[in-house]
């Protein structure tokens, strides 16, 4: 490369393509996609690589357990229903439980469904991160409650609803001993495919073998679902619980997500039940 082409060249092009290769990420040639010192581009206008870059990057902070605490302390909780899903009123029947055995509801916050599976005469056990959540659900359903702590967990009992204050991935098959039922309406679809795959294979690990699970889902459209809530296709379903469940579609709707604008607002909604084979 002639002296003064290589003065012009910022080094960290190097940086990034190290960490983009490191992900898998394909780099044209950094000929044609090199940063300037003057913060110009040779040729193009943010190149494939580099918009994978940004958004592993938008990612990997969005999944940092602090970022999700930092919703909560900061009420940015536009993913938090106030009113009891109505998907949750019209298929839960059909898991035939009859308001006996206990349901686990993962990454839960302060979701006034456990109130309403509690009513059904669930024991209900959720798992939330975030401590302010599960304060904000005793303080706003009248439910007193004195945390326990233990090894990994702060464990919240009031009435029929258990909550355990930690972090999902530190759940034992111990902790959901007797579940006979799953509701997921709102973890899947928080997580990133590939924290999706870790997710999905620790909770076929600790779940009992005769749970069901009542799943809602997102698919996005022709413009991309950046996320969260991320885009889980069908496919994706039927190849990560296909193995142990056989699959029923519910219900498939469009509509339209709060807090989104444009074209990326307007996705299908997809409720699942799993049963076991």
């Amino acid at each position: 490369m002639p002296e003064g082409a290589r003065q012009n060249w910022d080094p960290r092009v190097i940086g990034v393509a190290v960490l983009c290769w490191g992900n898998g990420v394909q780099i044209p040639s950094a000929r044609r996609y090199g940063w300037r010192k003057d913060g110009g581009e040779r040729r193009g206008d943010r190149p494939p690589w580099r918009k994978r870059y940004h958004l592993l990057r938008r990612r990997e902070k969005e999944m940092n357990p602090e970022f999700w605490k930092a919703r909560w302390q900061t009420n940015r909780i536009g993913f938090h229903q106030t009113e009891i899903n109505r998907h949750l009123k019209r298929f839960w029947p059909r898991l035939g439980l009859r308001g006996e055995g206990r349901v686990f509801v993962p990454l839960c916050g302060k979701s006034r469904d456990l109130c309403w599976l509690a009513e059904e005469g669930h024991e209900v056990v959720g798992v939330e991160l975030a401590e302010e959540a599960v304060q904000a659900f005793h303080e706003e359903n009248g439910l007193s409650c004195t945390p326990c702590q233990e090894e990994r967990f702060s464990r919240w009992c009031s009435d029929r609803i258990e909550i355990l204050c930690g972090d999902f991935f530190d759940l034992t098959p111990a902790h959901l001993e007797g579940v006979r039922a799953v509701y997921d309406r709102a973890a899947l679809i928080a997580l990133p495919p590939d924290l999706r795959k870790r997710y999905i294979g620790h909770m076929l690990r600790i779940l009992p073998k005769e749970a069901k699970m009542l799943l809602l889902t997102l698919e996005d459209g022709p413009a991309r679902l950046p996320g969260p809530p991320f885009s889980v296709p069908e496919g994706e379903v039927e190849a990560a619980f296909g193995g142990r469940f056989t699959i029923e579609r519910l219900l498939e709707g469009p509509i339209h997500l709060q807090g989104k604008s444009g074209p990326e607002a307007a996705v299908t909604e997809k409720v699942y039940l799993l049963e076991p084979k």
